[in-house]
């Protein structure tokens, strides 16, 4: 397919080469057009959410260009794994993504994923609360928590937090 569509050149030799991993990037945007065409003909209305790893680790490394799946319509929600270990990180990737990658029309259907459990980790509340408060300072007013199991060890402080 790529020598058909780049006459008859062989595709880069590196696998990060940028404009091989560019253009598999577009093949696996379009297949998901083909897919959200599909499943939105089956079931008009339902919306579609994806959580890609952060950009651009996620389009060099998973072919995952999320900034151009918002720009093709192709997702209502998007949230980016930004599970960080640290707030000061986590505070940057922030500031990075809502600075340079998303469109401030799209901050709405902007939902930052945040790391509750991986393996032997769960954040310390403190830190939690640090990374909320991050995304409410930017005017994010949610967040999607990874994964169930985490939520069990916070369940007093989701219990006060989201009584409302």
């Amino acid at each position: 397919m790529y020598q058909s569509e780049h006459s008859g050149r062989q595709p880069p030799a590196h696998y990060k080469d940028y404009e091989w991993v560019k253009w598999r990037s577009g093949k696996l945007s379009l297949f998901l057009a083909g897919l959200v065409q599909a499943v939105r003909q089956e079931k008009p209305g339902v919306l579609i959410s994806m959580a890609p790893s952060i950009y651009p680790w996620s389009e060099e490394n998973y072919l995952q260009n999320w900034p151009e799946w918002l720009n093709m319509g192709l997702v209502d929600l998007i949230i980016p794994q930004v599970y960080r270990y640290e707030l000061g990180a986590y505070e940057w990737e922030m500031d990075k993504i809502l600075g340079r990658q998303l469109h401030p029309a799209d901050k709405a259907r902007f939902y930052p994923g945040v790391l509750l459990q991986a393996d032997d980790y769960n954040p310390s509340q403190e830190l939690l609360e640090g990374f909320i408060a991050c995304n409410r300072r930017h005017g994010i007013q949610g967040e999607v928590f990874f994964f169930f199991e985490g939520i069990k060890k916070f369940k007093s402080y989701f219990k006060a937090r989201y009584r409302e």
